[in-house]
């Protein structure tokens, strides 16, 4: 697998457009952008991105709201009103079958970067514990082996000093290794402790075979699909809308999709503008409810064969 060192990609297409953002306190730069030359599941030759470079458009502190409020939604009646008054989560049933529970897939998930700034934002906003019952671990995947196997998996990561300023609820997790690399001169790497590594695993996987093969949801679990800012490298439009078809019919229904501004606003704007599978419900953050009118068809048919029978 040849990688090679590609700089400022996002820049060079953001600068022509209208949409491109001001870099937001919760920008993650990471490895050095890398891309990579490979095969998909179906024999086609594709180009990979390998880096959390691109991925500035993303509130984590917004995407850890709509978790918090998932679960504060989902828990039993009798314990909801509790977290008006309590930063923490109350104590409930440890009848996992009746709670609720958030899954996170970091599609595309690089080096983990990514993963660790929402398990940041998570973390301050429900605590360590309560982010280990109702949603760790984090499920990274990413088509290259090289950044799995070498960051992922080996719990190392690149950062630089104002990233982990950031990183200020997982800091305690983090420990600089004091390895220095010349090209990553400006980086200092990190290494994970294991309690904070347990809240994710890591796994080589092609996006496309991932969608296919996906389980089902569990009762009471919301999934989350973050795969944001590399479709527009890998895919071509028609591609994409066909990957889009794909994930709302085989991915669980009205499950969570997050995309990036370069999927969605610059290359592919009209990919996701006409969409009937993905509808937007925060669209500055890129946020969108999986939806399929084929399934609504198709329960609508069962209703009336069991209301024939």
């Amino acid at each position: 697998m040849k990688i090679t060192l590609v700089k400022d990609l996002y820049y060079n297409h953001s600068e022509k457009s209208q949409t491109r953002k001001a870099e937001n306190n919760s920008s993650f730069k990471s490895l050095p952008c890398l891309l990579s030359s490979y095969t998909d599941c179906y024999g086609v030759q594709r180009c990979s991105q390998n880096t959390t470079d691109l991925r500035k458009d993303l509130d984590y502190d917004r995407l850890a709201d709509i978790i918090y409020d998932y679960v504060k939604s989902h828990l039993p009646l009798q314990k909801r009103f509790l977290f008006f008054n309590r930063k923490s989560f109350p104590n409930v049933s440890n009848d996992k079958a009746t709670l609720p529970k958030v899954t996170i897939y970091s599609m595309a998930g690089s080096d983990g970067t990514e993963a660790y700034a929402i398990a940041n934002s998570i973390i301050g906003k429900m605590g360590f514990e309560n982010a280990q019952k109702y949603v760790f671990p984090i499920e990274v995947s990413d088509v290259s082996p090289k950044i799995i196997e070498q960051y992922g998996k080996r719990g190392v990561v690149f950062l630089l000093d104002k990233e982990i300023e950031k990183l200020k609820h997982i800091s305690k997790y983090l420990k600089c290794t004091g390895n220095t690399y010349p090209q990553w001169s400006v980086y200092k790497e990190y290494s994970l402790s294991s309690e904070f590594r347990n809240c994710f695993t890591f796994e080589v996987m092609d996006l496309q075979e991932k969608i296919e093969k996906f389980p089902p949801k569990k009762e009471n679990e919301l999934c989350i699909f973050v795969i944001r800012n590399c479709l527009a490298q890998a895919f071509g439009s028609l591609e994409t809308d066909m990957l889009l078809d794909k994930m709302a019919k085989y991915l669980p229904h009205e499950s969570l999709a997050i995309f990036g501004d370069y999927d969605t606003k610059i290359k592919m704007l009209n990919v996701f503008k006409h969409s009937y599978n993905m509808i937007p419900i925060d669209y500055k953050n890129n946020i969108y409810k999986i939806f399929s009118l084929n399934r609504i068809f198709e329960a609508c048919e069962e209703l009336l064969d069991v209301f024939h029978k």
